[in-house]
This record gives structure tokens, C-alpha cells and sequence, in this order.
């Protein structure tokens, strides 16, 4: 049969070529053919593509005899010469007329990265989603807000301003074909201090079992969800005894004299009860129950919870605190730059314990602080002369102590973390106030605070996020 001129694909016979000038094969048994300016693939079983370059009769016109660089069709060579293929599937061919060398990939791009990309909230996240092969451009969806895809390169890249996991595909092709690939996008909640807990005898006057919190951070507006709870009845169903029958709850502003919001029983709400199963806190016993709560959302600020008994009665309380925000928490969210707890610091089981939970994925410097004689100066009575502090971490069912100290000695580096902060000064070098400056892996710790040589007295314990 005559050769028609131009190229033409197609099974056997019916394929056609212009002029073939070199061959070459891979080791799937597939030959390429440089036929003038175009390259041709012959299957094991006789099919004819066009890989790349001009394709039917305008093969042998004159805009084919151009050098230009493209994805199949529009890629164009001026007289191919020779032709060779490597192990790696790509394709190398030489032009004639072009004076030049061209590669290209005989299979579309195949993932050689993971399938997984990780980052932070509000932290710059850059990316390379890497394919084998030449790819000639890439493309992508579903990538979260605050990121960007760069086509030429296949970078994911930005500033990551919602939490969560995501879901995306990422496309890339070439001569050969494309190929999409499911990726998944995992970006965490930056690691702050999330959770304080207080258990301990609570009265009226000083001996009220006050938690503090400071919220906000640098870079953060409007207001963040909180869950307070004061912990009474349900103790109970924990082995404890002496509970206090019947707290109230009361939340303060700074520099307010009134409070903001007041909670007797919680009466079964089941917003809080809803916020409760969000942070993980442990269920109250019943609606029923005289155990007070509150749900807030309250802006940047310094404040705090009293726990007292109603009719002026004591007994053990558990005073919490928790940031509700969860995976709504963004780069400017307000956090928990501080949380603090005063109380009586008895014996035995009466010592003052502050536990705190540091959530995320990286470390956090804190400066943890137990204050007794410097209260004195604020005209609080009664104080604990001489406070010595324990930070544990629990791990399961241990708890490992991770640093410990009696008096801070006047040291230099928690001085300027106390300026850094924002706290209050001690009362000088030699002042029996106990102070740890530690970096934290997340996790949950306690802070305990007791009395040297088993005494007691109001002691003042305080956890600050140091930036």
C-alpha cells in the first residue's frame, strides 16, 4: 500500500508513517519512532500513538520545521534524528536541523512523595508534592483556606488559617497522560495551655478557692468560649469524701467589682453538657445535681472563678476551667496565656495541686510560679511562709516529676520571664517564693504546692505561656 503522506495512528496496517529516521525500545516491549517531527509509539501489539509533536498531514508542512518545547501536540521538533529510551521511562531525541537534545516521559507522572502534608495553624507551610517523570504542569483542589498551589513547581504553600483534616487532589501531567492523586492535609491547633483544674477545701473569705485565667496572645481579637465548672457532688462518685455539698460559681472581670455571671445547679444545660463532651471533661453525676456551671465567651482579658458554698458551708471542690474552642480555634482566637489558682495549702492530701494540660504538637515554655510570703505585700493574710513546688507530667497511669524547687534564689532567667509575662514581681531575691522556668512537650501536668516542714497557710499558684 502507498505511503500517504502525513502521519496517521492507528492498529497494524492502518497506521501511517512520513519518513522514520531512528527506533527505540523500553522493557515493556513498546518501540519509538522518530518519524520527521513526531514520535511515535508502537505497542507490543501493533497500536500506533503520537506521543508528542505535529500530527496528520501537517507533518510535512512548513510550521512543523520549528524547535518548541510543549506537552504532546504542542510540542514541536525540526527533524528528529536519533532517539533513546532509559530504564527511568524517560525519552531522549535529537534534532537534526534544531541542533539540540529534548527529553520527555513515556508513562504519565506517578507520586513519589507521601500522601500526606502536615502542618500548623497561623505557621508558614511550604510543600513540594513531588511525581516522577516530567511534568508539565500541575493543579490542585481542596486545599484548606489560607493556602496556595503553585502550578509550575507543585509547592503547597501559605499560612493555614482553619484546623483540621482535609482532603485534596493533586493532578499533574505530561506527554503521557495525567495522573490525580488523593493528598491529605493535616493542620494542627498550635500548642497553648488549654485546661486548669483545682481541687481543695474552699470557705469563705480568703480561704475561697479562686482560679484565674488571663486570655488573649499576640495577634488575637474577639472573644473565646470557655467552660467553668465548679465540682462538688460528683466528687463523690470519685471515692471523695467531704465534698461540698452545694457549690455556686462565680465569674469575675478584673477590676469588676460585681460578677459577670453567676451559677448555682447547672441544672442539666445542655450547652455545657455538650461543651463537657467537647473537652473531654468527665460527666456531672446527673441534672440534678448541685454542681455549678458555666458556658461563657468572653473577649481578652483577665479573670476569674470562685467556688463557695452556699449558706456560707465548706467542704472539697473542684474548680475548672477549659478552652471550648476546638477545631473553630484559629491563628487569632484568643488562648490561655495564663492560668493561676489561690487556696489553702493544708497536709497530705490538703497540699494545693494545679493541673494543666498543654495541647498541640510542639513544646511550650511556661513559668510556673507558687507564691507565699510576696502575697503578703497585696494584704492577704495567713500566707504559707515557705511554698515548695513539684511539676509532674502524667504519662498513663505514672506520673514522672519533671522539675522541682524550693526558693527562687533571685534567678535572673525567671526574673525577665516574670517581665516578659506580665506578672507581678516577687518580693526580692531572698524571698522564700518558689519558681520553675521549664519547656513542656504537650501533655498533662500537675503543679503541687506544700508547705516546708508540713506547714500550711494561702498560697497563690500560677502557669504563664511565655512567648
Amino acid at each position: 500500500m502507498p505511503n500517504t503522506p502525513g502521519a496517521i495512528d492507528g492498529t497494524g496496517s492502518a497506521a501511517r508513517f512520513s519518513s522514520l529516521f531512528s527506533i527505540a525500545a523500553d522493557a515493556a516491549g513498546n518501540a519509538y519512532v522518530g518519524d520527521i517531527d513526531t514520535i511515535r509509539e508502537i505497542s507490543p501489539t501493533g497500536v500506533v500513538t503520537t506521543l508528542a509533536g505535529l500530527t496528520g498531514s501537517s507533518i510535512n508542512t512548513f510550521p512543523s520545521l520549528l524547535s518548541i518545547d510543549g506537552i504532546g501536540s504542542a510540542a514541536h521538533f525540526d527533524s528528529l534524528y536519533g532517539i533513546a529510551v532509559d530504564t527511568a521511562g524517560n525519552l531522549y531525541v535529537s534534532e537534526a536541523l534544531g541542533d539540540k537534545i529534548d527529553w520527555g516521559s513515556l508513562a504519565p507522572p506517578a507520586l513519589t512523595s507521601t500522601t500526606t502534608v502536615t502542618g500548623s495553624l497561623g505557621s508558614d507551610l511550604s510543600s513540594t508534592v513531588v511525581f516522577s517523570g516530567s511534568v508539565g504542569q500541575y493543579s490542585v483542589n481542596g486545599l484548606p483556606a489560607g493556602l496556595i498551589f503553585d502550578s509550575t513547581t507543585g509547592t503547597i504553600l501559605g499560612i493555614p488559617t482553619i484546623a483540621g483534616t482535609f482532603s485534596a487532589t493533586v493532578s499533574a501531567s505530561n506527554a503521557a497522560g495525567a495522573n490525580a492523586v488523593p493528598l491529605t492535609l493535616s493542620i494542627g491547633i498550635p500548642s497553648r495551655l488549654t485546661n486548669v483544674s483545682v481541687r481543695t477545701g474552699t470557705s469563705a473569705g480568703d480561704n475561697t478557692l479562686i482560679v484565674g485565667v488571663v486570655i488573649g496572645g499576640s495577634g488575637t481579637g474577639g472573644t473565646m468560649p470557655l467552660l467553668v465548672r465548679g465540682v462538688g457532688p460528683t466528687l463523690s462518685s470519685y471515692g471523695v469524701a467531704g465534698v461540698l455539698a452545694d457549690p455556686e460559681l462565680e465569674f469575675f472581670r478584673q477590676t469588676v467589682a460585681a460578677p459577670i455571671a453567676t451559677n448555682d445547679n447547672w441544672g442539666g444545660d445542655t450547652q455545657i453538657s455538650s461543651a463537657g463532651n467537647s473537652v473531654g471533661a468527665f460527666p456531672l453525676v446527673s441534672n440534678a445535681s448541685k454542681d455549678a456551671a458555666l458556658y461563657l465567651t468572653p473577649a481578652s482579658g483577665a479573670y476569674s472563678a470562685n467556688v463557695v458554698g452556699a449558706g456560707g458551708t465548706t467542704g472539697i471542690a473542684l474548680a475548672e476551667i477549659y478552652d471550648a474552642s476546638g477545631l473553630a480555634y484559629s491563628a487569632s482566637t484568643p488562648r490561655l496565656i495564663n492560668v493561676s489558682a489561690r487556696a489553702q495549702v493544708g497536709t497530705g492530701d490538703g497540699v494545693l495541686i494545679a493541673g494543666f494540660v498543654i495541647a498541640g504538637s510542639a513544646p511550650v515554655t511556661v513559668l510556673v510560679r507558687a507564691v507565699g510570703p510576696t502575697l503578703s505585700n497585696y494584704g492577704v493574710g495567713g500566707v504559707l511562709a515557705d511554698p515548695q513546688l513539684q511539676l509532674t507530667q502524667t504519662v498513663g497511669s505514672t506520673s514522672v516529676i519533671v522539675a522541682s524547687n524550693d526558693n527562687w534564689g533571685g534567678d535572673t532567667q525567671i526574673a525577665s520571664a516574670s517581665v516578659a509575662v506580665g506578672a507581678f514581681s516577687l518580693a526580692g531575691p531572698t524571698s522564700k517564693d518558689a519558681a520553675i522556668l521549664v519547656t513542656l512537650q504537650p501533655g498533662i501536668y500537675s503543679a503541687k504546692v506544700s508547705g516546708v516542714g508540713n506547714t500550711t497557710g494561702i498560697a497563690l499558684i500560677e502557669v504563664y505561656e511565655v512567648p
